[in-house]
Protein backbone atom coordinates (compact mmCIF):
# COMPACT_ATOMS: atom_id res chain seq x y z
CA UNK A 1 0.00 0.00 0.00
CA UNK A 2 1.10 3.79 -0.27
CA UNK A 3 0.43 6.70 1.29
CA UNK A 4 1.83 10.32 0.89
CA UNK A 5 3.36 12.19 3.58
CA UNK A 6 3.43 15.97 3.83
CA UNK A 7 6.70 15.83 6.14
CA UNK A 8 8.59 14.07 3.19
CA UNK A 9 10.66 15.53 0.46
CA UNK A 10 13.42 13.50 -0.32
CA UNK A 11 13.08 9.92 1.33
CA UNK A 12 10.28 6.82 1.36
CA UNK A 13 9.80 5.65 4.48
CA UNK A 14 8.32 1.93 5.13
CA UNK A 15 5.95 1.19 7.68
CA UNK A 16 7.21 -1.39 10.10
CA UNK A 17 3.94 -1.11 12.71
CA UNK A 18 0.26 -0.08 12.96
CA UNK A 19 -1.09 0.38 16.26
CA UNK A 20 -5.21 0.75 16.96
CA UNK A 21 -6.49 0.86 20.24
CA UNK A 22 -3.35 0.38 21.95
CA UNK A 23 -2.50 -2.63 20.41
CA UNK A 24 0.50 -2.67 17.62
CA UNK A 25 0.30 -4.81 14.51
CA UNK A 26 3.52 -5.25 13.41
CA UNK A 27 4.22 -6.68 9.37
CA UNK A 28 5.88 -9.86 9.27
CA UNK A 29 7.19 -9.14 5.78
CA UNK A 30 11.05 -8.65 5.92
CA UNK A 31 10.70 -4.63 5.35
CA UNK A 32 15.24 -4.47 5.63
CA UNK A 33 14.80 -6.30 2.37
CA UNK A 34 12.08 -4.01 0.99
CA UNK A 35 14.10 -1.15 1.86
CA UNK A 36 17.60 -2.31 0.31
CA UNK A 37 16.21 -2.80 -2.94
CA UNK A 38 14.82 0.75 -2.69
CA UNK A 39 17.59 2.05 -1.71
CA UNK A 40 19.45 0.38 -4.54
CA UNK A 41 17.91 1.79 -6.71
CA UNK A 42 18.66 5.06 -5.64
CA UNK A 43 16.12 5.93 -3.29
CA UNK A 44 16.85 6.90 0.38
CA UNK A 45 14.47 4.94 2.73
CA UNK A 46 13.85 5.08 6.04
CA UNK A 47 11.81 2.34 8.21
CA UNK A 48 9.17 3.47 10.90
CA UNK A 49 8.27 1.68 13.68
CA UNK A 50 6.34 4.73 15.09
CA UNK A 51 2.60 3.75 14.15
CA UNK A 52 1.35 7.25 12.01
CA UNK A 53 -2.23 8.71 14.10
CA UNK A 54 -4.45 9.61 10.37
CA UNK A 55 -6.13 7.15 8.09
CA UNK A 56 -2.95 5.44 6.83
CA UNK A 57 -2.61 3.90 9.85
CA UNK A 58 -6.21 2.45 9.81
CA UNK A 59 -6.06 1.64 6.18
CA UNK A 60 -2.44 -0.46 7.29
CA UNK A 61 -4.41 -2.44 10.53
CA UNK A 62 -6.91 -3.45 8.11
CA UNK A 63 -4.58 -4.73 5.66
CA UNK A 64 -2.60 -6.40 8.27
CA UNK A 65 -5.33 -7.77 9.75
CA UNK A 66 -7.13 -9.28 6.50
CA UNK A 67 -3.77 -10.77 5.29
CA UNK A 68 -2.08 -12.12 8.82
CA UNK A 69 0.64 -9.28 8.77
CA UNK A 70 1.74 -9.90 5.50
CA UNK A 71 1.67 -6.81 3.88
CA UNK A 72 3.39 -3.32 3.81
CA UNK A 73 2.56 0.46 3.55
CA UNK A 74 5.10 2.93 2.02
CA UNK A 75 4.47 6.69 2.45
CA UNK A 76 5.86 8.77 -0.38
CA UNK A 77 6.88 12.50 -0.65
CA UNK A 78 3.10 14.43 -1.61
CA UNK A 79 3.69 16.48 -4.92
CA UNK A 80 3.34 20.00 -3.41
CA UNK A 81 7.23 19.02 -0.76
CA UNK A 82 8.93 16.94 -2.59
CA UNK A 83 12.62 17.78 -4.00
CA UNK A 84 12.53 18.09 -7.41
CA UNK A 85 16.04 15.87 -7.21
CA UNK A 86 14.12 13.51 -6.00
CA UNK A 87 11.59 12.78 -8.01
CA UNK A 88 14.04 12.99 -10.58
CA UNK A 89 15.66 9.83 -8.78
CA UNK A 90 12.01 8.60 -8.06
CA UNK A 91 11.11 8.64 -11.95
CA UNK A 92 14.18 7.02 -13.06
CA UNK A 93 14.51 4.32 -10.80
CA UNK A 94 14.01 0.49 -11.79
CA UNK A 95 12.83 -1.35 -9.17
CA UNK A 96 12.68 -5.02 -10.51
CA UNK A 97 13.66 -7.10 -7.56
CA UNK A 98 11.90 -7.01 -3.66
Amino acid sequence: MFGVDKELSTAVRIERVSAKNGIKFFSKLDLEKFAEAINCAGIPTIISEKPTAYLCNEAYWNILEKFNGRAVFIHVPTIKHVDESFAQTMKKAKLTEI
